[in-house]
């Protein structure tokens, strides 16, 4: 814990190593910490993968791209942080709500777009439909037919 007292003001944790973080977050807030975060649920700001892998993996095959690289992730951890609900942000929520109905259509998206810039998809599509298509064959009227 002393490495984060050495760190400059305000420092963000990441503790990401399932099934145990490498540093619980009780212990990173008590040796200064202002945000903690980690892999697996029980814990504030748990980052399962369950946010990010489906909408990664529906942009990358909508596409037919050939490569994940940094900026396709970079895309989907933006696409994330734009559904956080600002009315519940703070340090103890950073994340948005496992239950989020736009991570993964916003995340695949993201990924699928950020592919094609990057010349990495096989398949162009135009923007908004990865979204709309993986939107509407999970909460699509036809979800509430009775």
């Amino acid at each position: 814990m002393e490495f984060i007292k050495r760190m400059s003001g305000d420092p963000v944790i990441l503790a990401m190593a399932l099934p145990d973080p490498e540093i619980l977050p009780e212990e990173a807030i008590a040796a200064g910490a202002a945000i903690v975060a980690t892999g697996g649920p029980g814990f504030q700001n748990a980052m399962p993968n369950t946010l990010s892998s489906p909408g990664i993996m529906r942009g990358l095959l909508d596409v037919r791209a050939t490569v994940l690289n940094h900026n396709m992730l970079l895309a989907a951890a933006r696409a994330l942080a734009d559904v956080v609900d600002r009315r519940r942000l703070g340090p103890g929520k950073i994340m948005p709500d496992i239950f989020c109905d736009e991570a993964a259509p916003r995340v695949a998206e993201a990924v699928g777009q950020a592919a094609i810039a990057e010349g990495f998809a096989t398949r162009a599509v135009p923007k908004g439909e990865i979204y709309n298509n993986l939107w509407q064959s999970l909460y699509g009227e036809q979800i509430m037919r009775f």
